[in-house]
């Protein structure tokens, strides 16, 4: 047992025994992605003296080691879904088992903890296809320590290269993302708003020689990964806009997005998407390219403008159109092919 974070040899008269470090309360094992305990938290029954959590740490007393502050992986949750983020190891092992998704934890909601998260994500390769979900608590717009870790996490993450989703509620509802989920709500999720800003900054200077250039294929990549998590956030009351070089498959992604969504049976109920092209052949290559990858002709249609050969008075048509008049209001309800 030596070298155990909070294991020390105590010693009475002539014996010795291992003794555990701490005060009484509830112990709480902080684990590492496979599920092995590294470091122990005690939550005191008595709170008068130091803060609600303690790490436990045997620093100074024989044979002992202090405990560090490693980041936590829950054991519940899905292992092979999004992975949500809070500040925390009780409260992610409890939100763990209320909503079925494991978390990443951490103790202490500072901005050092950003660069510590990208560390321990890239330690043990986490795909960066796989949403991140950041959760921290609803009142990081009234509490500055929370505001500037939510801050440097979300935007350290999405320059890392990973795909980061919001988690947003009410603070009125619950503070924490374990006290909501157990009041029977749930968080809606956002998409990555850091990665406009994450791009904007990387921009180089008028005077200055590009030094983020990516390959045709890492921009496919980076492309897909942003339109999936634009699109599994099913975030409301806006329009993004996805600026970037033609050829680097905006459009062919969010077929693919849109048509694997649609064939795994996650396309939100009652949702319907409006991929638009600027000539009819374009129309013609998309459609055919949402049924190869998979979408079921009857759920995907293509919509094509009035033309001669679809109107049987195109020519009036063009006209009212010409006057600012509506073609579908004043000729269109009336014909009957």
């Amino acid at each position: 047992m030596s070298g155990v974070p909070g294991i020390y040899t105590n010693r009475n008269g002539q014996a010795e025994y291992l003794a555990l470090a701490g005060t009484p309360g509830l112990l709480i094992p902080v684990r590492d992605h496979t599920g092995r305990i590294r470091a122990l938290q005690v939550r005191p029954d008595n709170q008068s003296d130091g803060g609600k959590y303690r790490w436990v740490s045997s620093t100074g007393m024989g044979g002992g080691v202090g405990s560090g502050s490693p980041i936590h992986w829950t054991r519940d949750g899905d292992r092979d879904g999004p992975l949500w983020v809070t500040e925390g190891p009780l409260k992610a092992d409890v939100a763990a088992q209320l909503s079925g998704h494991r978390f990443l934890a951490f103790a202490g909601a500072h901005v050092g903890q950003a660069q510590r998260l990208v560390g321990e994500l890239r330690a043990v390769d986490w795909d960066p296809d796989r949403p991140l979900v950041l959760a921290l608590d609803a009142d990081r717009d009234t509490n500055p320590a929370v505001g500037r870790a939510h801050e440097a996490i979300g935007r350290a993450l999405s320059e890392a290269g990973y795909t980061v989703l919001v988690a947003v509620w009410s603070q009125a509802a619950a503070n924490g993302i374990d006290d909501l989920l157990a009041a029977g709500g749930r968080p809606r999720l956002e998409a990555n708003y850091w990665a406009p800003r994450v791009r904007d900054t990387a921009r180089p200077g008028p005077a200055e020689l590009p030094t983020d250039l990516l390959s045709v294929a890492d921009a496919e990549t980076s492309i897909r990964r942003l339109i999936r998590s634009l699109v599994q956030s099913r975030a409301h009351g806006g329009v993004h806009v996805v600026e970037a070089s033609c050829g680097v498959g905006k459009t062919r992604s969010a077929v693919e997005v849109v048509a694997g969504m649609i064939q795994s049976g996650r396309w939100p109920r009652g949702a319907r998407a409006c991929i638009l092209t600027d000539t009819l052949e374009k129309a013609h290559e998309v459609h055919e390219l949402l049924l190869a990858r998979g979408a079921p002709a009857d759920q995907v249609a293509l919509l094509v403008g009035r033309n001669p050969a679809n109107c049987a008075d195109h020519e009036t048509s063009r006209i009212l159109g010409d006057h600012r008049h509506s073609p579908a209001a004043e000729l269109c309800c009336h014909c009957e092919t």
